[in-house]
């Protein structure tokens, strides 16, 4: 007898605009819909039409089923920036 497991994969994106970069910055994501049972991930990134000097990052932290936090650092100056998301979870 085999049993299947049925686990819904679905993904959903999106941007936070004009974000500073800088100093491990904290900025709050809600999912528009949440998961079920976990979000697996969360890819991003910074968009900036320039090079911009020293080390920029965004990481995440305090995922849940309904959202997650951006950390954003810069290692030079602070500056502005878009960030866009997608996020992987059932």
């Amino acid at each position: 007898m085999v049993v299947g497991l049925l686990l819904v994969f679905n993904h959903q994106g999106g941007r936070k605009l004009n974000l500073v970069i800088y100093d491990g910055r904290k900025y709050d994501v809600q999912f528009p819909i949440s998961y079920a049972k976990e979000c697996i991930g969360v890819l991003q990134t910074l968009e900036w039409p320039i090079a911009i000097s020293g080390a920029s990052v965004a990481y995440t932290d305090k995922r849940t089923t309904t959202g997650y936090t951006i950390v954003a650092d810069a290692s030079s100056a602070a500056y502005n920036s878009d960030l866009f998301y997608v996020t992987f979870g059932i």
